[in-house]
């Protein structure tokens, strides 16, 4: 969901707990253009990440299509 911030809140499921990273790519999945919520904690369930509408240097990103690569490992890796 999008917020009058500037970001954007992404909501995820998990059936552990886990640590999540969010890589935020351009819309043909070539180019990481944002990495948020590195090494965050998440329970099992219902989750939110938020990303701040910004690339990796700070600047604000253009409002378009992007994709979203999260990635969640349980503490045995998995």
């Amino acid at each position: 969901s999008q917020n009058g911030s500037g970001g954007h809140t992404f909501v995820f499921n998990v059936t552990r707990s886990a640590t999540v990273e969010g890589k935020l790519l351009s819309h043909d999945g070539r180019r990481v253009v944002a990495t948020f919520a590195t090494g965050r904690s998440v329970k099992q369930g219902e989750n939110r990440i938020h990303w701040n509408g910004r690339s990796q240097d700070g600047s604000p990103l253009p409002p378009g299509p992007y994709v979203l690569d999260l990635t969640a490992r349980t503490d045995d890796g998995q």
